[in-house]
């Protein structure tokens, strides 16, 4: 009877936990609450649960919990204070999740060592089989996921877009990977042409149609996607392409002649139009550079989109990066301006079905300052019927021969400034050590004053030049790199020739005081220009829109 007791009151000493009814009914002696051992095991907690159970306290914030999972392939990203327990971490995401078999963590930004978008990564557990086998849109894709690209993640955006399609019509798809926009989109009767440069994807495209049964439909295609845009342009207006998706109880009927009336139908050929009404680019780091290949796309076939004429000008969907703000009206200003820059033509944030507006949707964040967006905008008509003759589909850039231009324009002074001391010493010039402190005296003794002082401006060009040199090369440098626009380099290089070619002359031949300060100004629109392409330069770089400036 004591120990009775006393385990009653031990009960009601835990009654503060108990809800009121229990409470009540432990006080009636209506119940009797006894202790009972369960005992949990590792198989009872979940991956969270025991992962903030065994890391340390200083990096249990934001816990490691999110994963992409790419069939059997686990990938991680994680951040650097998780990185001394990523192997922990692998171990328990594969005892948690029985479908993930291999666990890998990214080590660089998607497509930051090469255009094909993969990635380096770290084989943290499992299987190092990275052949995957995955579902979407009703569709399945077999690749490499070593190989290509492929985000999980994107696959509300897919579907949003590929909702906007309509049957019979015909899609370009310029970088279409392994095909998560073309296949679903080839299912739903849509005449797609799909291309990407990567072999792998290319490989892995050609395998889902053929797995998907989607070949009257979707033709792939293995190209630069500059040039495909304007071949596949060129290509479907002469291609007569049709499908015949007339039932086949309908064809076995009219095959034999038969005169059964009321099982017979009437056929039914689906004809592919001559021109494409989208363009999807989904290359976030650098799909805009590719607009300029739109520049004069219709320019002889003007008359297919008369006014009178039902046919339209294609929908472009290029993907892009920028930042991240709470309207996104900053972000949408500043890629139309982008976009105008590489078109040539003003755009503006608006109606897509409006000539030269463009709207700009949030796709999903992919840093803490960085999203990535869609674009989408009809090709305006004045750049869709721009002279063939002009616009080309890439302009021919000149910015790396300006280097050496530039260059050969700091040596002339150098040739010009060894010819004319030599003349003016009767051949006393010494080429054994001609910037030597003796040759200059020489040099000085042997000639007039106003000779004299010619040499050293002659020499101060040449030096000028070579000062300058280093400082212009890194500017056209990073300019490519970033993607700046041809035309706009070219522009600017040549800009800068000019200056540096007046300064030059201006060195050499002026010799007043009065007019010393325009060759100070020649000097400065140079170092302007150099100025003007690194800033433009860090500027894309910083947005994450310059070609290396890559990152999912």
């Amino acid at each position: 009877m004591a120990g009775y007791k006393k385990q009653r009151l031990m009960n009601l000493a835990a009654s503060s936990t108990w809800s009121a009814p229990l409470r009540d009914l432990v006080e009636l002696s209506q119940i009797e609450v006894i202790p009972y051992e369960l005992e949990l095991k590792y198989d009872y907690w979940n991956y969270h649960e025991i992962v903030a159970s065994v890391l340390p306290g200083e990096v249990e914030n934001e816990l490691p919990h999110g994963f992409t999972a790419i069939g059997h392939v686990a990938h991680l990203n994680l951040r650097e204070q998780y990185l001394p327990y990523k192997g922990l971490i692998a171990e328990v995401l594969m005892d948690k999740n029985p479908a993930v078999r291999t666990v890998i963590n990214k080590t660089d930004d998607v497509g930051e060592q090469n255009e094909y978008r993969t990635f380096s990564y770290e084989l943290l557990a499992g299987d190092p089989d990275m052949f995957v086998e995955v579902r979407e849109g009703g569709c399945t894709f077999r690749f490499d996921y070593s190989k290509v690209y492929w985000n999980s993640r994107l696959e509300t955006e897919h579907r949003r877009l590929i909702d906007q399609f309509q049957p019979g019509e015909a899609i370009c798809d310029v970088m279409a990977g392994v095909g998560p926009f073309a296949l679903p989109t080839g299912k739903k009767k849509c005449f797609v042409w799909a291309n990407d440069l990567n072999p792998d994807s290319f490989a892995s495209l050609e395998d889902a149609i053929l797995k998907n049964k989607a070949s009257p439909y979707v033709r792939s295609f293995n190209e630069d996607g500059r040039r495909f845009i304007r071949d596949s342009a060129k290509s479907l207006l002469e291609t007569d392409l049709c499908v015949d998706t007339t039932p086949q109880q309908s064809r076995r009927y009219k095959n034999h002649g038969t005169s059964d009336v009321q099982n017979w139908r009437p056929q039914h050929i689906v004809h592919c139009p001559k021109t494409f009404d989208h363009y999807i680019m989904n290359l976030p780091a650098s799909a805009i550079q590719f607009l300029p290949a739109f520049v004069g796309l219709y320019a002889d076939h003007r008359t297919l989109f008369e006014t009178d004429q039902p046919r339209k000008l294609p929908m472009i969907h290029v993907y892009c990066f920028n930042t991240k703000s709470d309207n996104g009206e900053a972000e949408a200003i500043k890629i139309c301006e982008e976009i105008s820059e590489h078109l040539g033509y003003p755009m503006k944030p608006g109606d897509p079905e409006i000539e030269s507006e463009v709207q700009i949707r949030d796709v999903r964040g992919v840093a803490p300052n960085k999203t990535m967006y869609c674009a989408s905008f009809r090709l305006p008509r004045d750049i869709a019927f721009r002279n063939s003759n002009i616009a080309t589909m890439s302009t021919p850039n000149y910015s790396v021969l300006s280097i050496a231009a530039f260059y050969v324009l700091a040596l002339i002074p150098q040739v010009y400034g060894t010819i004319f001391i030599y003349r003016r010493t009767n051949g006393g010039f010494n080429n054994a050590n001609p910037r030597g402190v003796g040759s200059i005296e020489h040099y000085k003794k042997t000639t007039d004053k106003a000779t004299f002082a010619k040499w050293e401006r002659i020499r101060g060009a040449h030096n000028n030049a070579l000062e300058n040199f280093s400082l212009f090369a890194a500017a056209v440098i990073c300019a490519n790199i970033a993607g700046l626009d041809v035309n706009k380099l070219n522009l600017v290089c040549g800009s800068f020739l000019a200056f540096r070619t007046v300064h030059s002359l201006l060195y050499i031949l002026v010799t007043s005081q009065e007019l010393a300060g325009l060759r100070s100004l020649a000097w400065m629109g140079g170092a302007s220009s150099c100025i003007y392409l690194l800033v433009k330069s860090g500027i894309l770089f910083m947005d994450g829109r310059g070609a290396r400036g890559v990152g999912l």
